[in-house]
């Protein structure tokens, strides 16, 4: 069994891993050892493979990991400030831009020469003329901007939501519709999304809510993810892949359908095979004799999947619907159809307007109840010794949710 374990945390070639810097969270994928940079920095993060989830490592000059063997090196790395007791304040000190004797060549000039981070660091301090002058937070203040710029140490972790959605956000929030992990958070609890549920999900946000469904539901159950227009019946996005879960237990828990094939389903009312999709033995001779027995091979697993879905979703018990979506979501609210009765749903929006449409529309079916619209706001603080408060710069709003519960109808 410890064997087993070990193999799980520790890192293998073709994980996708997170590369964490003090300001800095990137996404890898250890597949070949080719150099990657992390911003400015040129690194070999191959060398990591076999070193369990949690290592920290140092870049050296020529990009190749040197691995610290106890976290508490990392603490050795950064210079300290040594704090006198005098009191002090930065009345007197002018930002002139000549308080540093050091140049941009000289800087370069100690990176030819190997020097390590904390030596770089060392070197500004020694040459800076108003550091002495400083207080004991500017100084330390000042410390902090220079190692981040100049330790090259890096924590390798493995990938979690949690992870990946700080990750996205920093990254670029418009794309995932500023979709936080505290709104993320609020969803999957108000859903109750658990091991051995069955959910439907609608999602642009780069898949992470899907992500975040799959991860909730380890081994045991099933996502329908819903596409607005043309799918693969295999899961490209980065963020699912990113969770390094295998390919056949995915399959086993993630299925794929357009939205037009859902809605022909409550049209219908029961599963009727596509004639556009069935092939006859001619069209299939051809078909294969043009496009290739590949392409062949493919529509008919497509056209397969589709139906083992709908047969899926004809059943109408599904345990939840999650959305976040970039359009209007008016236009899926008929997929509540899908769900059992007393079953929760979350519909994320950037924006309040459509969600309010989508509440009148839910106010007036007659089986929707408790309601409601709510906006998530986080406030992070700075909590340090005697200058605890809150962050300067942070996000406004992580936009709205609303949510709700579907039961029985009156009759």
């Amino acid at each position: 069994m410890a064997s087993c374990n070990d193999e799980i945390n520790n890192i293998r070639e073709g994980d996708y891993v997170i590369i964490k810097t003090e300001s800095v969270l990137r996404l890898v994928e250890l597949k070949s050892n080719k150099p990657q940079y992390l911003g400015k920095r040129k690194a070999r993060f191959f060398a990591a493979i076999g070193h369990p989830y949690g290592s920290f490592f140092e870049i050296k000059t020529d990009g190749s990991l040197s691995k610290l063997e106890k976290p508490e090196e990392v603490e050795g790395l950064l210079v300290k400030v040594d704090d006198d007791g005098e009191i002090k304040d930065n009345r007197s000190l002018t930002d002139t831009g000549e308080s540093q004797k050091l140049t941009t060549s000289d800087i370069e000039t100690f990176k030819k020469q190997g020097l390590s981070g904390q030596e770089m660091v060392m070197k500004i301090v020694q040459n800076s003329s108003s550091f002495q002058e400083k207080t004991a937070f500017a100084k330390e203040k000042y410390l902090r901007k220079k190692q981040k710029k100049y330790l090259n140490f890096v924590q390798v972790l493995k990938p979690n939501i949690r992870l990946l959605a700080e990750m996205y956000y920093m990254q670029c929030p418009g794309k995932i519709c500023n979709l936080r992990i505290d709104s993320l958070s609020q969803m999957l609890a108000f859903c109750n999304v658990m091991s051995g549920g069955k959910y439907m999900i609608m999602d642009t946000v780069f898949g992470l809510l899907t992500a975040s469904v799959l991860e909730r539901l380890g081994t045991d159950g099933c996502v329908v993810q819903l596409h607005i227009g043309s799918f693969s019946i295999h899961s490209h996005q980065q963020v699912i892949k990113a969770l390094n879960i295998d390919s056949e237990h995915l399959e086993s828990l993630l299925y794929n359908i357009d939205l037009k094939n859902v809605m022909s389903l409550l049209q219908e009312g029961s599963v009727v095979e596509d004639q556009g999709m069935m092939c006859d033995p001619v069209d299939e001779y051809t078909q294969s004799s043009s496009q290739g027995a590949k392409e062949r091979l493919a529509k008919i697993q497509k056209r397969d999947h589709i139906v083992k879905v709908k047969k899926m979703l004809s059943f109408k018990n599904m345990d939840s619907l999650l959305v976040a979506v970039k359009i209007h979501p008016a236009n899926v609210l008929q997929l509540l159809d899908f769900l059992s009765f007393s079953r929760p749903f979350a519909i994320f929006s950037m924006f309040q307007e459509p969600l309010v449409d989508c509440y009148v529309k839910l106010k007036s079916r007659g089986d929707i109840i408790a309601l409601n619209i709510s906006e998530t706001w986080l406030r992070k603080y700075q909590v340090l010794p005697e200058r605890t408060h809150p962050c300067y710069s942070m996000s406004g709003s992580s936009g709205f949710l609303l949510s709700g519960i579907k039961v029985a109808p009156k009759h």
